[in-house]
């Protein structure tokens, strides 16, 4: 899982939206409630695809007593102190699931849950046929593992596979041996390559075989034929289009359907002559467990309109999916090898439903027809004789998953109600009867994402139960919640409080709302308790145009709130957190580059005024490092950067100023590679910069952020994959030195996830915020210690 930043990520990847190939019974799919920021062409990875940091050998943490052991430190779970709103009705948490498969009587179910900024993937299992699930477990360390979502499952006597893509779009894989307990696998070299696209997943006889393409266009025409091997879904061997020999010179061909029976596999593909043509429907067998292929040919049906694949207790089945006249039939054929084929049976059904999926298990075959929320099934137990269901309504949503488990099928998805995204489940027996289906509950949204403090009062900001959030403590110890009107701040949608500063004239957060328009929220308060919108129209985006506040600061003569506007950095100002003027660049220094888009990504402020970092477009399309310096936050000026590794693509992610000091951190990659964290020093304020390289930095799975103290400087981040990731401090007292430190404390450092959103100097002591995760959830966490 990807620890946040404690503020939106300009550019940070997205994952794809599920493959839908030839399948036009699925409805629209609902916007995505959570946040989703703007690409920047080759951005930054999720975590996970860094590797394990190093702390550099030999290392030693300096305290200010001068010993070499930190002292008592006190961290802990939080989720009772940072509590949510006790009178929220909904959960403000997204889920969907994408996969589902059956073996005998067990069902498995796989998806993604998110509150909008962090998410996991999750595992739910049925052992009576899909009536009722419990949550699965999940371990493992594969890249991406918490930005990652499953699209695919497949159960065999022997264990169970899934497979799915990262928020790169690269495949990563999970299994296990009862459906029970997951464990995420680490794709070997070779296994799966940059632009692969897994389609469809089927068990057979000696392992798994799944098909896909390397099609980039959505309508399938512009791809070549792909197939991995895998004998227990941990290690697969890649076969593509030279090895499959399906296609000849200009043809294209997308693997979208795979079916087996015993050792015998059979595909569809979508095929075509060339990328301008039309496509239509070929199939291929194998009796040798996928390493070799034949076509297949079905004999054709009059009206012919669709065609799907499947199987059943006595052979493969091939469905044409015909019309003539006022009459609808599913011609159905047979076969024992996937060579020679015969009609076996039909059933008729009204004439606008479509058949979608032939599902088969033990006991039978179910024909799942389908036109917008309208849906009929039709079973056959020999493939020979079909008897259809009555017609029935489901909800209104998404259902990519289908599978059955016994006389049962078990539909899943999710659906948009309330201002989320529901995962949706959903049971028919043979007769086409609704089956109450039991689930486990979600856990609400409880989320802090940033830390901000005063000589007297420390400010948390958040989320909870899909409104903003914030908190407030005069001590550290003790939290109440701060009051914010809910028109802005709450209702439909998702509404996140990201960054928080406080200053002479009192408190300012900024965060995101993901109802449309989508817009910054601004709240301003005089004592942190009572809150109010800020800022007006000022933060209002004109038409068609991406307006997004990332960070803020205060300083002594005032408050500076940036991000980007459109392709443009903007940043605005306030004296008194009651009227903000918009800055300008000089040189049109915020203006887009003549490459493309600018962007502020974290301001601070120093003695000679403030420091904010971000990135810019370059040449070739990727990211470089990005500064800017302002003496009264409405004129700024930008900075020469150090240049990144060549053909890395990055930028600067959070910044701290002490005095004239300033300390920056980002994150780069190189196509290909894991990405390394980078950090940056400024002696003049942040006119000019050098490279710094604290001990272990680079190899960090990620970096939350940056804090100045009255001791110095902490980069706080984690070390460790993703799924196993640690809290890792970096500390210095002048920004040039510095020393690693991994806290060993249970809720720093335990099983799953753990990372820092916020960090502050505080009552002669460091406090700091965070989160600790598992495969069944998260919670905030809360730490007190003292100085560094």
């Amino acid at each position: 899982m990807r620890p946040p930043g404690g503020a939106p990520q300009a550019g940070h990847f997205r994952s794809r939206p599920p493959e839908q190939p030839d399948e036009p019974w699925r409805l629209p799919e609902p916007r995505r409630q959570g946040r989703r920021f703007p690409r920047k062409g080759l951005l930054l990875a999720v975590a996970g695809l860094a590797a394990a940091a190093v702390v550099a050998a030999g290392a030693v943490v300096l305290w200010p007593d001068g010993g070499t052991e930190p002292p008592p430190a006190a961290a802990r779970t939080a989720g009772g102190i940072f509590t949510p709103d006790p009178a929220a009705r909904v959960d403000g948490r997204n889920q969907q699931f994408t996969a589902a498969a059956a073996r005998g009587g067990t069902v498995v179910v796989a998806g993604r849950d998110t509150d909008g900024t962090t998410g996991r993937v999750e595992f739910l299992v049925s052992q009576d046929a899909g009536r009722s699930f419990k949550a699965a477990g999940l371990s493992g360390t594969a890249p991406g593992r918490g930005e990652a979502i499953p699209r695919h499952l497949a159960g065999s006597v022997s264990g169970w596979a899934a497979l799915g893509e990262d928020a790169d779009g690269a495949v990563v894989a999970w299994s296990s041996r009862d459906g029970r307990s997951w464990t995420a696998q680490t794709p070997g070299d070779g296994m799966f390559e940059d632009g692969d696209r897994v389609l469809a997943l089927v068990s057979h006889g000696s392992g798994y075989l799944a098909v896909g393409t390397t099609a980039a266009r959505q309508d399938l025409r512009d791809g070549s034929p792909l197939a991995w091997l895998s004998p227990d879904g941990r290690s697969w061997r890649r076969l593509d289009s030279g090895e499959l020999d399906m296609t000849r010179g200009d043809e294209t061909l997308s693997l979208v359907e795979a079916a087996a029976h015993g050792s015998t596999l059979l595909v569809r593909g979508r095929w075509a002559r060339d990328e301008k043509a039309a496509s239509r429907n070929r199939l291929w067998r194998s009796d040798d467990g996928g390493r070799t292929w034949q076509e297949s040919k079905v004999p054709n049906a009059p009206g012919t309109r669709g065609l799907r694949i499947g199987s059943g207790p006595a052979g493969l089945l091939a469905v044409r999916d015909t019309a003539k006249g006022g009459q609808a039939r599913g011609v159905v054929f047979s076969s024992a090898d996937g060579d020679e084929w015969a009609e076996s049976g039909e059933f008729t059904f009204s004439k606008d439903l479509r058949v979608m999926r032939v599902a088969g298990a033990e006991r039978g075959t179910t024909a799942v027809l389908a036109a917008g929320r309208r849906m009929q099934l039709v079973r056959s137990a020999d493939g020979r004789s079909w008897q259809s269901a009555a017609e029935f309504t489901r909800p209104a949503g998404v259902l990519p998953a289908v599978t059955t488990a016994g006389d049962n099928l078990v539909l899943a998805g999710w659906t948009a109600q309330g201002g989320e995204t529901d995962g949706m489940l959903l049971a028919r027996d043979a007769g086409g009867r609704e089956i109450q289906v039991a689930r486990p509950a979600v856990r609400a949204d409880q989320t802090v994402l940033a830390l901000a403090a005063t000589a007297d009062r420390a400010v948390a900001v958040g989320g909870g139960n899909g409104d903003a959030a914030v908190w407030t403590s005069a001590d550290g110890d003790a939290w109440q919640r701060g009051r914010l009107p809910a028109g802005p701040f709450g209702g439909p949608g998702v509404q996140r409080l990201s960054g928080v500063a406080g200053g002479g004239a009192g408190w300012v957060a900024i965060g995101t709302d993901s109802r449309l328009p989508r817009r910054p929220i601004v709240a301003v308060s005089r004592d942190g308790g009572q809150w109010t919108g800020g800022g007006g129209r000022l933060f209002v985006p004109s038409a068609k145009q991406t307006l997004r506040a990332y960070g803020v600061a205060a300083g002594p003569s005032g408050y500076v709130i940036v991000g980007e506007d459109g392709s443009s950095a903007v940043a605005w100002f306030s004296s008194d957190l009651r009227t903000w003027r918009r800055g300008t660049g000089e040189d049109k220094a915020l203006d887009r580059t003549k490459d493309g888009n600018r962007w502020m990504q974290a301001v601070a402020a120093g003695s000679g005024g403030y420091v904010a970092v971000g990135g810019a477009k370059v040449t070739g399309g990727g990211n470089a490092p990005a500064a800017w310096t302002s003496r009264d936050g409405l004129t700024w000026t930008s900075h020469k950067m150090p240049v990144l590794p060549v053909g890395a693509t990055g930028y600067l992610r959070h910044v701290a100023v002490s005095g004239t000091t300033a300390v920056a951190v980002g994150e780069y990659r190189v196509r290909g590679r894991a990405s390394r964290m980078f950090a940056y020093l400024s002696a003049d304020g942040g006119a000019t910069w050098q490279e710094i390289t604290p001990p272990g930095l680079s190899d960090a799975g990620s970096v939350s952020g940056v804090t100045a103290t009255s001791q110095g400087f902490a980069v706080y981040g984690t070390v460790g994959a993703s799924g196993a990731g640690d809290v890792a401090l970096w500390t210095s007292r002048d920004g040039r030195t510095w020393q690693a430190e991994r806290p060993k404390e249970p809720v720093l450092s335990g099983a799953g996830d753990q990372w820092l959103t916020g960090l502050v100097g505080f009552r002669d002591g460091v406090l700091a915020v965070g989160a600790t995760t598992d495969g069944q959830g998260s919670q905030p966490l809360l730490w007190k210690r003292q100085p560094f």
